[in-house]
């Protein structure tokens, strides 16, 4: 199987998270860098997409980190902790 799109980089300490039967997210994590990236494969098109930051809430865009947690609370994604470089 070979996917497509923007493949994130190899890391550790990332944090991968189900959306829907077809979809998983993952964000940050530390490789050749530390990283703040978040990015959704699509198990039915074999895709990769990076998905920007939004700031239309005046709300923080996360720093670059690893060893956080990642949740789905309803519809919103919960991000909490972790550390930065």
């Amino acid at each position: 199987m070979i996917s497509k799109g923007e493949i994130p980089a190899a890391r550790i300490n990332l944090r991968a998270i189900p959306l829907d039967s077809s979809r998983f997210a993952v964000m940050g994590g530390i490789g050749s860098e530390v990283y703040n990236d978040f990015k959704v494969y699509d198990y039915t098109l074999r895709d990769w997409k990076y998905i920007s930051y939004s700031n239309e809430h005046l709300i923080d865009i996360p720093d670059v980190r690893n060893g956080h947690t990642l949740n789905l609370w309803g519809d919103q994604l919960v991000l909490f902790a972790g550390g930065g470089p």
